[in-house]
């Protein structure tokens, strides 16, 4: 990853108030272009897929249920720390995946 790449993300995960550390944080449907989000989400018989990471397996639960209830498909990359894989720079940036059951 790319230093610039790495700053942004990390300037997107410490603008989370530093007393609010103890609240669950989630990132989802920040990787695709908004046009994309706003298409069906179904295609070809699968679901577009959103990647999610959080500081918190119960809350990246839930959001990945409200993503499969929006018509996606989650992909849970675990911690924010590993989200970044799908930030500017990383290595799922801006895949327009589809996942067929």
């Amino acid at each position: 990853m790319t230093e610039v790449a790495f700053a942004v993300y990390n300037d997107v995960v410490n603008a989370f108030p530093s007393d609010r550390t103890d609240q669950p944080l989630v990132k989802a449907f920040n990787t695709l272009p908004a046009a994309v989000l706003a298409a069906d989400p179904v295609k070809d018989g699968g679901h577009r897929v959103v990647f999610l990471s959080g500081n918190d397996a119960e809350a990246n639960t839930q959001v990945a249920d409200l993503v499969g209830k929006l018509g996606f498909s989650a992909i849970n990359l675990g911690s924010l720390t590993q989200g970044r894989l799908a930030q500017f720079g990383g290595p799922l940036m801006v895949h327009n995946l589809i996942k067929h059951a």
